[in-house]
């Protein structure tokens, strides 16, 4: 029997950079959003924008995984890692990590597998794409590099319904 992807995402364990791992379910949050980050690619300012934003979106969990793999732009090691980012209540960094390919995370592959077959192009074709997923709705939406954080973050308040209580 198939396993729901929202639950396969929701149960899959969250290396934190800085923290103990943790499963999606475990938070209590409800919408995620995913991005892959790299320090040294030309979108590198949308991290810098997402982390002072994130406040704002209290009811979402963001979720930020270094990668390497596009074009070697994220040359930091963890360690380095470490001492720059900060998480935040709703800002969890994941260890760097694949996100895509034989060598992807769990929580990558779990994407992948659950969401690639709807999509013309990879789900995760360059650094900066971004996933939402609402687990309550069971909806789900990818962003690509060029769309910007305040373009996301509208998008998904105008299209989402407010969490239950």
């Amino acid at each position: 029997m198939n396993k729901n992807p929202f639950t396969t995402i929701k149960d899959c364990p969250l290396e934190l950079l800085k923290a103990p791992s943790i499963k999606i379910q475990e938070t209590g949050f409800k919408k995620v959003f995913f991005m892959n980050t790299a320090s040294r690619c030309g979108f590198a300012k949308q991290e810098e924008v997402l982390c002072t934003q994130a406040h704002e979106y209290p009811e979402i969990l963001f979720i930020l995984q270094p990668s390497n793999q596009f074009l070697k732009q994220e040359p930091l090691t963890q360690e380095e890692l470490c001492t720059i980012k900060q998480n935040q209540s709703n800002l969890f960094y994941l260890k760097k990590a694949h996100v895509k390919g034989e060598k992807a995370s769990k929580l990558y592959k779990n994407l992948h597998n659950s969401f690639s077959k709807q999509l013309l192009l990879p789900l995760i074709p360059w650094n900066f794409t971004k996933i939402f997923i609402d687990f309550e709705s069971c909806a789900w939406k990818r962003y690509l590099p060029y769309h910007s954080v305040a373009f996301t973050l509208h998008s998904i308040q105008k299209t989402t319904p407010p969490s239950k209580t």
